[in-house]
């Protein structure tokens, strides 16, 4: 399949998504949580408003998603339900681009007559796993995911047997370019940006092309040069280092929490039997009925399990469980690939490098696992199981079906997809029993809908706020709410729109002086949560800041204002005693 026609496939495929999207309210029947949505948005808004990234405000990640997504405050359009539109359109390039590159490696592999059906199965599968395994919306790790897909794209030709010398220069610019805007979406991403300067150095390595591989280096990296500049201007260099420093996440999670889900039932009985073929790969490579088929069998098993956990990850809740799975079942693939397939080079680097993209997007101190790109390792596995399985006598006698199967499978899999996306919402309850909006009450959240919990909560914080004499600019929500600033389009006074200590851990000492300083310069308003928003789908749950080591600051805060004598339900009122 040329290129034209796969350019041709990937719009007609955003185009049904399009249409899909406005039939069936994809972006507002997702419910709303007030906790981490709106994170980026309010940097974004603090962004437009000219603060300093890590002077004015913290933020223990760069902040190249705030700059990216100004686009979202900017367009004419509600704020939430656009900006999870665009963070839906971004899964879907990621999706579109990662099959083109993957399939690319092993289109030998599969009849050319046949491509244009396994390019389409692909995008739309991939696309599910993607927008059905999580919560859509703007979020560093998906901004990251996107800069790093594009670089996998300009890695891969180095690879080629056909590349020549006068294309490097082609490719190793923009690879470095997109890496540096990945890595100032998140800092993780700096890993795979590091790699990516050892290839680029020594690619077909002569000591004289040193200095301008390192020119190279230095023009692909402009992103991150211009970003410390500015910094460094601004008197906040040593602040972006010390907030990015203070994070200790990777050892736990890219590492023990990996190896804790290898541990898992069934699982680890997955992984072993696949280890156990690589040792029999002499019997296997010699072509031994009895183990060659036993390790068909074995392909065979597991992609029924996984398409039975695809089944129960679109009807359940969010879990990260399958995502593991599917991680160390394309660990196991790519030894396959060395030890038994003898798989050429090209494709081993783009199972590789799925892999470490997937790792990179898991280190976090919240939500760890391979999630985000759930829709690049599922699919990898399921290309290599196939092309595996097609070698086989019986399958090929009816390979003509086979391919029958998989687009009725595919067709399958998008109506199902789409009957159980309004089913799971992140941390609301089902569309259907959403039967509210906060159009009235915030323009930018559009025809989001809401439960009736969340809808009581901010009809309460709206009687406050008029109350106060509605006041701009000077108050902050405690601890959840992030999104708040941005659609009521109002700067927040303190240094931090998601107040959790997850947010600011390592700058501790600096959150304090800038709180302390905040309060004592301004006139501060403080809504401190009596019941938990976090846990609306919930019920109504009352808020206990000595729970979590994430609100232990609360009390500290609370101390250096005076409490008003307002009654509420929802929330205890607070103002700076300046």
């Amino acid at each position: 399949m040329n290129i034209k026609k796969y350019i041709q496939t990937s719009i007609l495929i955003i185009l049904l998504y399009a249409i899909v999207f406005s039939i069936t309210g994809y972006t507002v029947n997702q419910g709303f949580n007030p906790s981490d949505e709106g994170v980026v948005l309010s940097q974004s808004w603090r962004l437009l408003n000219h603060e300093v990234p890590h002077k004015e405000f913290i933020s223990i990640r760069p902040v190249g998603s705030g700059l990216l997504h100004q686009l979202d405050l900017i367009l004419p359009f509600p704020i939430i339900p656009t900006s999870r539109i665009i963070a839906a359109l971004e899964y879907i390039l990621i999706s579109i681009l990662w099959v083109f590159i993957f399939l690319s490696t092993v289109k030998k592999y599969i009849p050319y007559n046949k491509q244009y059906l396994i390019y389409s199965a692909a995008i739309i599968s991939t696309i599910i796993l993607n927008l059905n395994n999580g919560p859509i919306f703007t979020w560093t790790t998906t901004d990251a995911l996107l800069f790093i897909t594009i670089t996998f794209y300009f890695i891969m030709p180095f690879f080629e047997s056909t590349f020549t010398k006068n294309a490097y220069y082609k490719y190793a610019i923009p690879a470095i370019l997109f890496a540096s805007c990945a890595t100032l979406c998140r800092q993780s991403f700096a890993l795979p940006l590091v790699l990516l300067g050892i290839l680029i150095l020594l690619y077909n390595f002569q000591l004289k092309k040193i200095p301008f591989r390192i020119l190279i280096g230095i023009i692909g990296s402009t992103p991150l040069l211009l970003y410390f500049i500015y910094l460094w201007q601004q008197a906040g260099l040593q602040l972006f280092i010390d907030q990015m420093t203070g994070r200790t996440e990777l050892v736990d999670t890219g590492v023990i929490t990996y190896f804790k889900s290898l541990a898992k039932y069934p699982w680890i009985i997955i992984q072993a039997i696949g280890l156990i073929f690589i040792f029999f790969r002499k019997s296997i490579l010699l072509n031994s009925n009895k183990i060659s088929s036993l390790v068909n069998l074995y392909y065979l098993a597991i992609t029924l399990a996984s398409l039975w956990f695809t089944l129960h990850l679109f009807f359940g809740n969010y879990s990260n469980d399958y995502s593991f799975y599917f991680y160390w079942l394309l660990v196991i693939l790519l030894l396959h690939g060395i030890f038994i397939w003898r798989l050429n080079a090209s494709v081993l680097l783009a199972i590789g490098f799925t892999l470490l993209i997937a790792w990179t997007s898991s280190i976090s101190i919240g939500d760890n696992s391979p999630r985000p790109y759930l829709g690049g390792i599922a699919m990898a596995c399921w290309i290599l199981i196939f092309i595996r399985l097609s070698n086989i006598t019986f399958i090929q006698i009816h390979l003509r079906k086979a391919y029958s199967i998989i687009a009725v499978a595919t067709i399958l899999l998008f109506i199902i997809s789409q009957l159980s996306m309004p089913k799971v919402n992140y941390r609301d309850w089902t569309s259907s029993k959403l039967n509210y909006t906060l159009e009235d009450i915030f323009p930018e959240m559009g025809k989001t809908k809401v439960n009736e919990n969340t809808r009581k909560y901010f009809v309460e914080f709206k009687r406050i706020y008029a109350l106060l004499n509605q006041p701009k600019n000077h108050f902050t929500m405690i601890p959840n709410n992030a999104f708040i600033y941005s659609v009521m389009h109002s700067r927040n006074p303190l240094p931090l729109d998601w107040m959790q200590h997850h947010e600011y851990i390592g700058a501790e000492e600096q959150f304090t002086e800038m709180v302390t300083q905040d309060l004592q310069e301004n006139i501060v308003y403080l809504f401190v949560d009596k019941i938990d928003s976090k846990l609306f789908y919930k019920g109504i749950i009352p808020f206990d800041p000595d729970f979590e080591f994430n609100h232990s600051y609360i009390p500290w805060l609370t101390s250096q204002c005076e409490k008003l004598p307002i009654e509420s339900d929802y929330f205890e009122i607070y103002k700076s005693r300046n």
